[in-house]
């Protein structure tokens, strides 16, 4: 028995031909895309909350505005202190500062305790070397006269020996800038040196007046 010969594929160019309007179709279709259902994670409207979730929200919002005003409170108050003990014109930093630069300018200071490049003020004495930038020993207080008193004391040390200065400062009332009172350079075993004394009535900077040979102090 003789097999029929198996008829030829019609070409798609033919097809299209006898077709014109129809576009062939595509043996596999692809999937639908599935679309899965949004749900809104926003915060709820004030209207559509209950009794309890408005007092959660209320204790919520309270608590954090809270904390801001704290965190505004202390960042203020650091701020004003910062300012009063560093920057301030009458600030115990920068009248360190101002004596430090008498000291090294006086020349009697700087026979006893050295060259000027040398010399170095830090806060209290100390044997290590990494705590000599803590704060000066200062104090303010108001006198009975209604003046602003500021006592001050730090170290100096230079390539010949060392000593302890030791300031007061006053301000009267109305003014804007402290005055000497007294400034000194305080040595064991040796005189002081005045820079600045108007203690009971004197006035302008030099050694401390001496009875019999002797320089007294008060």
């Amino acid at each position: 028995m003789r097999l029929a010969a198996p008829l030829p594929r019609p070409c798609v160019s033919h097809i299209a031909k006898l077709q014109p309007n129809r576009q062939p179709s595509r043996c596999l279709s692809s999937p639908a895309k599935s679309k899965l259902p949004t749900t809104s994670t926003g915060p709820k409207q004030w209207k559509d909350l209950s009794g309890g979730q408005k007092v959660v929200r209320t204790t919520q919002t309270g608590a954090s505005v809270a904390l801001i005003a704290v965190g505004l409170v202390l960042t203020g108050g650091i701020a004003t202190l910062l300012y009063k003990e560093v920057f301030a014109p009458d600030s115990a930093t920068v009248w360190f500062n101002i004596i430090v630069e008498r000291v090294k300018e006086d020349k009697r200071c700087l026979d006893v305790l050295g060259n000027t490049s040398s010399i170095k003020a830090y806060g209290a004495p100390t044997n290590s070397r990494w705590a000599r930038n803590r704060p000066i020993l200062h104090r303010t207080y108001t006198d009975s006269n209604g003046r602003e008193n500021m006592i001050l004391q730090f170290n100096v040390e230079g390539d010949i020996d060392s000593g302890v200065i030791n300031a007061h400062l006053v301000r009267n009332p109305g003014e804007s800038q402290y005055d000497y009172q007294y400034l000194r350079l305080d040595q064991k075993g040796q005189s002081p040196i005045y820079l600045e004394d108007r203690r009971n009535g004197k006035g302008g900077s030099g050694s401390k007046s001496s009875f019999l040979g002797v320089n007294w102090r008060w």
